[in-house]
């Protein structure tokens, strides 16, 4: 996983054309890890005092905890449907691109587990100081499209590893992602 950070692009093409018999295992394991950042790190994040007064049962952080699988899912779903029209993709190995999603998707819960623990006593003055309310979001917005693009960077060495066209691949990637984020909230609605 070291070269998802260290070589954005050809380390994760790499991962997708060198894919092994354990790309499946892989898949599942960074499912199942992305799961667990979000239900643990939501527990471990909100104060006891709001637990209490929200009346939070366990199922409230399951939901939590499945919001990122359920993109990571509709993300493998959607560029194996893509994939499906090119060539003869195996779904088990398609859950890899999915489970690579959802490590934009981590990154993104333990930057805002961290912001809460650091900046806790940042976050009482926000209300006074109407310039530091905007520029945190200012940034966050600037950190937001950061994981957009890492989200569909993923996606489309996903495609360009399975022999699709650059101009597919390009224009794809990041119908993909926004096309998961729909469905995604579409399916939490109907849900939940």
């Amino acid at each position: 996983m070291s070269l998802f950070f260290s070589s954005p692009i050809d380390g994760i093409r790499s991962i997708f054309v060198s894919r092994s018999d354990k790309a499946y295992t892989s898949a599942c394991i960074l499912f199942v890890s992305v799961f667990l950042v979000y239900f643990v790190g939501t527990y471990l994040a909100i104060p006891e005092r709001l637990k209490d007064y929200l009346d939070l049962e366990l199922m409230d952080f399951i939901k939590v905890g499945l919001l990122p699988t359920v993109f990571m899912l509709f993300a493998t779903l959607l560029t194996f449907a893509i994939k499906s029209g090119s060539g003869k993709p195996e779904f088990k190995t398609e859950l890899l691109t999915g489970g690579l999603c959802g490590i934009p998707m981590a990154v993104f819960f333990i930057f805002l587990f961290a912001l809460r623990f650091f900046a806790e006593e940042k976050f009482g003055e926000l209300f006074q100081n109407p310039q530091d309310l905007q520029d945190l979001g200012t940034f966050m917005v600037v950190f937001l499209l950061f994981i957009f693009l890492m989200l569909v960077n993923v996606v489309q060495q996903s495609l360009k590893a399975s022999g699709s066209k650059d101009a597919i691949a390009w224009y794809a990637s990041p119908l993909v992602v926004l096309l998961s984020f729909y469905f995604t909230n579409k399916f939490v609605v109907a849900i939940f």
